[in-house]
């Protein structure tokens, strides 16, 4: 193995588009260790225990504003594309 392979890694420092995936992660390691804090059941019995844990999950979830991962700006996206082509700054994947 070389010694570029040891070094490589994933992280969202070098890979800033994990960023959303890893504060999904911490939210749902949050939400699960505080099931006794929000009044819900640590142990599923039945499917109305799935149902309030989704409902208190998807209310707690609210607060992290996930949407705004999917929100850009077209107009400028567009000319910053236009910019990259024109400047022949694009290189083609093969």
């Amino acid at each position: 193995m070389s010694e570029h392979n040891l070094l490589t890694g994933y992280s969202p420092l070098n890979f800033p588009h994990l960023v959303p995936a890893l504060e999904l992660d911490d939210a749902i390691l949050q939400f699960s260790d505080s099931f006794q804090d929000f009044g819900l059941p640590t142990e599923v019995k039945s499917m109305d225990d799935i149902e309030l844990i989704m409902d208190a999950f998807y209310e707690y979830i609210q607060q992290f504003n996930f949407w705004q991962y999917y929100v850009l700006d077209v107009a400028k996206e567009k000319e910053v594309i236009q910019g990259a082509l024109s400047a022949g700054k694009i290189q083609v994947w093969e």
